[in-house]
């Protein structure tokens, strides 16, 4: 394996627990992120889904008594058919946000215009002449539909406790106001329907009675679960909740009971409504919005809650990713600035260490100024190349010098071969002269 190789295996062993850890974090952060903004989107679901059955609750209520009413205020009951259509509209959005479909929406908003517009049609005669029932047998249908809207704000409400188990407490004193609504509603219904003409019982006064007996429990509970939270939120809706419901609307609707009490007497049968259906009617739509107060301030502390941690979690995730990116960018400069300052030059050495053993003695040497242990490689193969290069000259000049020893020697002998000759030259002159 080449060292390029085994640098990056080396380096990559090295950062990947470094990036796998910061990947877990980033993914960890990414979930709670995810799951908060669930938990946001199932809680403004919850708070849609509590207003728009309340306010369909009262305008149906409404609507019933308008029918029987001898002067119904048509004007007040254009803006809250209005205020609940608007609210079952948001809770249809809120849903479809979610991916769940509400059929229910769409069927109480249809109901509320079918019986506006049946109200509309008969409000002008005197009460006498009416004929309530068509409209009173529309709005019986919207038990059904109450129930349906309220089972999922329950469901709503659930998963928004499995998803934020830190909202728990808050989310249950949220439902713990819906309740104190739904426990109040039949009685509102009841009196009004006495104020309208309907025969006065003795089990409707003890249902009555009852009821009221359920809401001084109810609201009890809430204080307790109130006591246990004590957001600044929720003790000031805890403070309003004992000055305009425990200290006004249930003297005021006992009130009613009391005369409907005393009318099961036969001194009482004639003794006056503290208020005609109309003054009452003004004071349940002002009252229904303050029994929902404290599951408004509960659900604005939870969505508070909530996002705080999706803005966390947030925080997480970039700061994970902020770490994987600087330790990828910092694994990367060092590993280059490695091959770059080390790799690199070993490699450049290498392949001047190949030209030399193949005869390249007059090249340069690279890195021989390098301070490191790579300076003193190059180092030691330019004293090997001068080295060589010394050898190779000695060799030439000791060639060169046999060479010219040869060439000197081949002289000598051509010049004595030239000398015997011209000797024996000689001597067969002298030779021939004395015969």
């Amino acid at each position: 394996m080449r060292i390029r190789s085994r640098f990056l295996l080396g380096f990559v062993a090295i950062a990947l627990p470094g990036l796998l850890l910061s990947g877990w974090f980033a993914i960890s952060a990414w979930r709670d992120a995810s799951r908060a903004s669930r938990a946001i989107q199932m809680t403004q679901l919850f708070s849609d889904l509590g207003r728009a059955q309340a306010s369909f609750a009262v305008q149906a209520g409404g609507l019933s008594i308008a029918v029987r009413s001898p002067a119904p205020d048509m004007a007040s009951l254009q803006r809250t058919q209005e205020a609940a259509l608007q609210r079952l509209a948001a809770m249809e959005r809120s849903a479809r946000a979610v991916g769940m479909d509400l059929p229910q929406a769409r069927e109480a908003a249809a109901l509320l215009e079918e019986a506006m517009r049946r109200l509309a049609a008969v409000v002008h005669l005197p009460p006498d002449q009416r004929n309530p029932g068509p409209l009173l047998e529309l709005l019986g249908q919207r038990t059904p539909l109450v129930t349906g809207i309220g089972a999922s704000a329950l469901t709503a409400a659930r998963e928004v406790m499995a998803l934020a188990p830190e909202a728990s407490s808050l989310v249950e004193l949220a439902l713990q106001a819906m309740v104190l609504r739904d426990v109040s509603g039949p009685r509102a219904l009841m009196i009004a329907g006495w104020l309208n003409g309907a025969p006065v019982t003795a089990d409707g006064v003890a249902s009555a009675t009852e009821i009221g007996g359920r809401m001084v429990g109810q609201v009890a509970a809430m204080e307790r679960l109130a006591e246990t939270v004590r957001t600044p939120r929720v003790m000031e809706a805890l403070g309003r909740l004992r000055r305009d419901i425990t200290g006004e609307a249930e003297p005021y609707w006992r009130s009613f009971v009391a005369v409907a009490r005393a009318r099961l007497t036969p001194d009482g049968a004639s003794r006056p409504w503290p208020q005609a259906i109309n003054a009452y009617h003004e004071f349940n739509v002002r009252v229904a919005p303050q029994l929902l107060d404290m599951r408004d301030a509960a659900l604005d502390d939870v969505l508070e809650r909530v996002s705080d941690r999706h803005a966390e979690a947030e925080q997480h995730v970039w700061m994970s990713a902020a770490a994987m990116l600087a330790t990828g960018v910092l694994v990367v400069f060092a590993l280059a600035t490695l091959l770059r300052g080390l790799v690199t030059p070993l490699g450049l050495l290498t392949g001047t260490v190949r030209r030399i053993g193949a005869g390249e003695l007059t090249l340069a040497v690279p890195a021989r100024d390098r301070p490191d242990e790579l300076g003193e490689m190059a180092r030691a193969v330019d004293q090997l190349r001068l080295a060589s290069l010394e050898r190779e000259a000695l060799e030439a000049a000791q060639k060169a010098e046999a060479a010219a020893q040869l060439d000197r020697a081949q002289r000598v002998d051509l010049l004595l071969r030239q000398f015997e000759a011209e000797t024996a030259d000689v001597l067969r002159g002298v030779a021939s002269a004395a015969a």
